[in-house]
């Protein structure tokens, strides 16, 4: 994840944390498995900013004051962007201006607090990195942190198990994926297009969403 360890140091300034070097190799490696509807880095870097503000304020010596101020700047950043969307544009000045104006009293905040409080940064880890992820796709986190090789391997039996009279349809999938799996594909392809025929009632939509339920925790995925 050499994009992330790049741009970390901001991050970490901007919540006075800091990111483990395992916890961005999860980001990398959940993000591109359950976050499947935007590209790295941008969704990468979301997920490490989302887990560094809520470490951040978690984090019970953080002063009141500084929270605060950022749910105050959270709020008029979300107020400017309606008033563009609105076209209107004296309302998203005025906001803009007092964006600036917030983000220099936090600014001044944080210098006074890293000064107090040098070694008190609150560690991000891979744990931090999987609940945010949890929460933005509604995947257990749990479900995350089981090994892969495991979910591959109880596979085929977990989808025959709940899709009946699809054995044939089912093998075929299942040998795909474990193929592409192993390396045999394009990183930047998916993991497998498949086309299921068949009459209205056999089970295509069903097959679908139990199996990625079982790939990737949601059926929605």
């Amino acid at each position: 994840p050499l994009i992330l360890h790049n741009i970390k140091e901001h991050y970490e300034k901007h919540h006075c944390v800091r990111y483990t070097d395992e916890a961005l190799e999860t980001c990398v490696k959940l993000t591109e498995r359950y976050i499947t509807d935007r590209h790295f880095p941008d969704k990468a870097i979301d997920v490490i900013d989302e887990a560094g503000s809520r470490v951040h304020i978690n984090n019970a010596s953080v002063p009141a004051p500084y929270i605060k101020l950022e749910k105050e700047l959270k709020k008029i950043i979300s107020k400017k962007q309606q008033a563009v969307a609105n076209q209107n544009f004296e309302m998203a000045a005025s906001c803009r201006d007092a964006q600036t104006k917030i983000e220099k009293e936090i600014e001044d905040m944080k210098a006074q607090w890293q000064q107090g409080e040098i070694g008190e940064y609150v560690e991000v880890t891979a744990e931090d990195i999987a609940n945010v992820i949890s929460m933005m796709t509604g995947v257990p986190a749990q479900r995350m942190a089981e090994g892969e090789s495991k979910r591959l391997k109880d596979l085929e039996h977990n989808l025959k198990h709940k899709v009946i009279a699809q054995d044939n349809a089912i093998n075929k999938m299942v040998k795909t994926i474990l193929r592409n799996r192993v390396g045999l594909r394009d990183p930047n392809h998916p993991i497998g297009v498949f086309m299921f025929l068949g009459p209205t009632g056999v089970g295509k939509t069903y097959l679908a969403q139990k199996l990625a339920e079982e790939m990737f925790g949601s059926k929605d995925s």
